[in-house]
């Protein structure tokens, strides 16, 4: 009999555990608490790897060599960066059609690159390196001994069409980033891994 009641004396003295609650326990207010708490330790993997990839395997399909990519994301002055080389490269408006159907804005890029090949006899080559500053520098030539590219429209629509490829990339990252932190994905990440809370929507 004694040792009956130490027993429930025993229980009676712990201290109780917190209640806590799976995600879709919580109310509207707490869900978006354990979100924004999700939020701030997400994406500590290489999560714009594959956007990289597909940036060098369509750049390859323009003539581009891309050697190293940068970006900055949802700060003054973001933008995507690469340093590499660009060429002639056959059929490229057709491969990246083939790669991108829906890509409208990638075609128009595909398209004026060829387009400038075609009346300089698949001639014109690019240099391309970031500086430190974020700008940045770009040498066009002509022909194999390195020439400058004496046809001054040709030469600034190159440039500024390699750049609105890095805009293009910047996009894709940015369009990444979005659907990452969406609540959607982030609400099956939380409840995937099962995370519990406490009623305010914290971490228990």
């Amino acid at each position: 009999m004694m040792q009956g009641q130490l027993a429930v004396s025993t229980r009676q003295r712990r201290k109780p555990r917190a209640d806590v609650y799976q995600f879709a326990e919580l109310s509207e207010s707490a869900k978006e608490r354990a979100r924004e708490w999700y939020r701030e330790g997400a994406l500590q993997h290489e999560w714009w790897r594959f956007i990289y990839e597909d940036a060098r395997a369509v750049g390859e399909m323009m003539g581009i060599e891309i050697c190293d990519i940068s970006f900055v994301l949802h700060v003054q002055g973001s933008g995507a960066w690469f340093d590499g080389d660009y060429g002639h490269a056959p059929n490229s408006a057709a491969l990246v059609k083939d790669h991108a159907p829906s890509d409208g804005e990638l075609h128009e890029i595909a398209a004026i690159l060829a387009g400038l090949q075609m009346v300089h006899g698949q001639a014109l080559f690019a240099v391309i390196e970031r500086k430190r500053d974020d700008s940045v520098w770009i040498e066009v030539t002509e022909g194999e001994d390195g020439a400058p590219c004496l046809d001054e429209h040709a030469d600034k629509l190159l440039r500024d069409t390699l750049r609105r490829f890095m805009r293009w990339i910047h996009g894709q990252l940015e369009a990444e980033y979005e659907y990452q932190m969406s609540d959607e994905v982030v609400d099956e990440m939380i409840e995937g891994n099962e995370y519990e809370f406490t009623e305010d929507g914290d971490r228990a």
